[in-house]
């Protein structure tokens, strides 16, 4: 890519793109689908204007003994997860493994654009049965936003992973009539990471997560 020169707000618009890039999939893209089909207005626009445009490659899927084809598979990963919602909360596997998804962003922030791409490594969903996956682990996450830094954080894991119990907390899926507390995980793991800019180059460790975490 061009090396170009950004102001500091231009620079933390592009690097708070991939930062939000690796959280919002698949539920903010789920959201934004909901509330769309809603038909809500959007918001007016800002003096600062933004324009942003994501694309997903997933390369492979390897499932296993799973009850979801992989095509269905690949549209939730990849963001389309209102119209699946179901099928993933209803999931049953043995195991469903993604090798890498690359997530690539272009932004125009007051007429200059910026790229960034966030890739994960190794996802890996174990024992899953009627929507709960008995361990799920993420190897690595990286981003790359060109001269403006980049990143490199290192493995995440869980157990009991209420996929349904999360879809439900969106409103993705109907909880029926659920009302008392359900664990969403147990055992959170994240041994953090690093960051460089063109300023300065940080060590990330995330503060303690809780053991578990419950919801309605």
């Amino acid at each position: 890519m061009t090396p170009f020169s950004t102001t500091s707000r231009q620079r933390l618009a592009i690097l708070a793109t991939a930062c939000l890039m690796s959280v919002a999939l698949p539920a903010g893209s789920a959201w934004a689908q909901k509330v769309k089909d809603k038909g809500t207005t959007p918001p007016a626009t800002s003096a600062m204007a933004t324009e942003s445009e994501i694309t997903v490659d997933i390369p492979s899927i390897d499932a296993v003994d799973s009850n979801v084809d992989e095509a269905t598979l690949r549209a939730i990963f990849s963001g389309e997860l209102v119209d699946n919602a179901d099928a993933l909360a209803g999931l049953t596997a043995t195991s469903i493994t993604i090798p890498k998804i690359t997530l690539s962003a272009t932004t125009t922030l007051d007429g200059e654009t910026n790229e960034a791409t966030v890739t994960f490594s190794d996802l890996v969903l174990s024992d899953i049965s009627d929507g709960t996956a008995a361990s799920v682990s993420l190897a690595t996450m990286s981003m790359d936003a060109g001269d403006n830094g980049s990143g490199e954080f290192g493995p995440l894991s869980a157990s009991g992973f209420n996929i349904g119990g999360v879809l439900g907390l969106y409103g993705l899926v109907d909880a029926g009539g659920q009302t008392e507390l359900e664990t969403i995980y147990t055992d959170f793991s994240f041994e953090g990471g690093s960051f460089e800019s063109p300023k300065s180059v940080a060590p990330w460790a995330p503060p303690a997560p809780p053991n578990s975490r419950r919801a309605r």
